[in-house]
């Protein structure tokens, strides 16, 4: 997995006293000339974007934050255009996480906070007019650093076969931690390696359990018993992170949770479906073979609003981060169509999630026609992935999460 931080070298990803800079581009560092030279073929394409675009477009420092995130935008728009091709994740990172001033948004910021690394000053006054805000998220920054190091160099994967869910728990716990505490897990909040390990393996957690918690709270499983053997579920407008989830885990974490599941179908329908097709799931544990558990995928590329009428009704509907304003009032809005679906069957939870409260209000905000009851109104979600992410907007929260967020309505 590649990806960049102005503090640690490109291509070994570790810190380094002895850091250089590209002299053409400015961006990317290195901790020597050998490794700078082995990283060229991979960089020198974007490096002449950037330094083409370097020569025509600067912004002063004391901008505001709004405008320096359109700079740094604009910026990755011109670059794409320039290496004629999508840029790459690491690549994205440059210009989202520029070596500038927390403060002023200064280009010429020397000073690098030592703890997290991951921000930088122009001056010792800056520093320390921002030394307060910074302590918020200082360690949770560090904590984004530590888990690309390590997803750098291995691949964590979990097998829910290995683990023993409590049979005497009755219902999840509060929150995330509480309720992987049933199989022997727990947070050592030290910085470890095993504290990584354990911040990466919730976000194979977060899923399954994102979705047991609607089914929860309108009592369609209860002390771990559904209404019925079936639950289908439709996720509506997945993005590559749904996609890539192994689902074969979180059906088979909901066979393990709930007694007496038989059957769980489970309908991905978007433009960004990567492939249609219909999954059968064979699930390896003793358990849910010996009751006949069967699970189903089925992915579906097209609008919710032309296929819902066309497969299973639904036990519960799932947006998760799904950015329902974002495109509102404009000639891409896909959504317009389908929100009225969302919340188209009569006691069937819709669960929407977001990155940050103000897009959960704003997604929330799109069914104000469709009269809508809330079973949980916007806030944070107790079962978000505790994996921190950097956020590249200015003049917000620092990082967010995987479905950091999260709302739960019915139709009235």
């Amino acid at each position: 997995m590649n990806f960049y931080y102005f503090s640690i070298c490109h291509l070994c990803k570790r810190s380094s006293d002895s850091l250089k800079k590209c002299s053409h581009c400015r961006v990317p560092f290195y901790c020597s000339r050998a490794h700078q030279l082995l990283d060229w073929p991979n960089h020198k394409n974007l490096c002449k974007a950037i330094t083409n675009t370097n020569k025509f477009r600067s912004i002063a420092p004391g901008c505001s934050a709004v405008d320096f995130n359109q700079f740094k935008y604009t910026n990755s728009l011109l670059w794409r255009y320039e290496v004629g091709r999508e840029l790459e994740f690491a690549e994205q990172q440059m210009w989202m996480f520029p070596k500038v001033c927390s403060v002023c948004f200064s280009f010429e910021a020397e000073i690098v906070c030592e703890i997290c690394t991951s921000v930088a000053y122009c001056c010792e006054e800056h520093q320390n007019s921002h030394k307060e805000e910074h302590a918020k998220s200082c360690p949770t920054l560090k904590m984004c650093l530590l888990v690309y190091q390590t997803l750098c160099t291995e691949e964590l994967t979990v097998d829910w076969v290995k683990f023993k869910i409590n049979r005497e728990a009755t219902g999840q716990g509060e929150n995330l931690e509480q309720t992987i505490k049933h199989m022997g897990f727990t947070n050592p909040h030290d910085f470890s390696k095993k504290q990584v390990d354990y911040i990466i393996m919730t976000e194979y957690f977060c899923p399954a359990l994102n979705l047991i918690y609607p089914l929860e709270k309108t009592r369609f499983i209860e002390r771990r018993q559904a209404k019925k053997p079936t639950v289908v579920m439709h996720v509506v407008g997945p993005s590559t992170n749904e996609n890539k989830m192994s689902w074969i885990l979180i059906v088979e974490y909901l066979s393990h949770w709930v007694f007496n599941l038989k059957a769980a179908k489970v309908f991905l329908i978007g433009p960004e479906v990567n492939k249609e097709e219909t999954a059968t799931i064979t699930l390896k544990c003793a358990e849910c073979k010996a009751k006949n558990f069967v699970g189903t995928v089925v992915k579906i590329k097209g609008l919710y609003h032309d296929h819902v009428n066309y497969i299973p009704r639904p036990d519960l509907i799932v947006c998760f981060n799904s950015g329902l304003h974002e495109f509102m009032d404009s000639k891409g809005d896909t959504w317009k169509k389908s929100i009225p679906k969302l919340v188209g069957f009569r006691g069937v939870p819709t669960m929407l999630t977001a990155y940050t409260e103000t897009e959960l209000k704003k997604d929330v905000g799109r069914f104000k026609e469709s009269h809508i009851n809330y079973i949980v109104t916007p806030q944070r979600n107790p079962f978000s992935s505790l994996r921190p992410n950097r956020n590249w907007e200015e003049g917000s929260e620092p990082v967010f999460y995987q479905s950091g967020y999260v709302a739960i309505v019915t139709k009235k």
